[in-house]
């Protein structure tokens, strides 16, 4: 055997930029992880994959971090609209005709948030562009736990 012939070992890799666009498109635009992903959409390869592609293809690291950046958006949008679901949780309470609120639907709500946008801050820290290193990632976060703090200061006065 050549030493060419030796070197070559186990299946050739299935990745093609169009399968990498695709990838990142879905990341950059969908609220969901990685596996989730990969769940919902059979035409991807498995995320163990995906992962070793990170690894092994400079060019689809590149566009996979800008996916995650995106990626960190949409959740923190996500969490903005979890938090803004709160206010649909009022109701008439039938026998007091009292506006009332469902305690357990806006913990629900608030804990989705949090998460949302501790998700974010994870991966806005983590694949931020590299001349935003000075600029105050957590800022917008900051903004959404005063809208959080407000709204239980009238929600405890609600109740």
């Amino acid at each position: 055997m050549s030493e060419e012939q030796k070197k070559v070992t186990g299946r050739p890799t299935k990745y093609t930029d169009e399968i990498a666009d695709r990838i990142c498109e879905l990341i950059a635009t969908h609220h969901c992880s990685l596996k989730r992903l990969t769940e919902m959409f059979p035409e991807l390869p498995d995320p163990s994959n995906i992962r070793k592609w990170r690894y092994r293809f400079e060019g689809f690291r590149a566009k996979y971090e800008l996916a995650q950046q995106s990626h960190a958006n949409m959740l923190f949008e996500g969490a903005v609209e979890e938090l803004e679901e709160i206010n649909n949780c009022r109701f008439i309470n039938q026998n007091t005709g009292a506006l009332d609120v469902s305690p357990n639907i806006i913990a629900e709500q608030k804990a989705l948030a949090h998460q949302k946008l501790k998700h974010a801050a994870i991966l806005n820290k983590r694949y931020r562009a590299k001349d935003d290193e000075e600029q105050a990632p957590l800022d917008t976060l900051v903004k959404i736990r005063e809208m959080v703090a407000e709204f239980n200061k009238t929600n405890a006065s609600d109740v």
